[in-house]
């Protein structure tokens, strides 16, 4: 990738961190990529699916880590603040809307 390419890459990604939906959609595609499951999988189709998401979420994580070294545990923080407030929604029988 040459530099100018890489550069505007940066920024997106600097401009997408800056709300809280672009953490909280980075870190749902580090939860569903696995990024944190060191598990073995059985089966090869199984295995070698799991290990794609895994490489595409970390390519991911990687480039955030370069922007930001923070970003990766700042998205996953994001959301996972987001499933909680809602798992407690559920609950409570609430709206989701109650203060934290």
């Amino acid at each position: 990738m040459n530099d100018l390419i890489k550069q505007q890459l940066f920024d997106d990604c600097r401009e997408i961190l800056k709300t809280e939906a672009g953490k909280r959609v980075f870190g749902r595609i580090f939860y569903v990529a696995g990024l944190n499951n060191s598990a073995g999988w059985p089966g090869s189709e199984v295995a070698a699916y799991a290990a794609g998401k895994h490489d595409m979420g970390l390519a991911l994580a990687n480039t955030l880590r370069e922007v930001n070294a923070y970003a990766v545990a700042d998205c996953e923080a994001a959301y996972a603040d987001f499933i909680r407030k809602y798992e407690r929604s559920d609950d409570d029988g609430g709206d989701g809307n109650d203060d934290l």
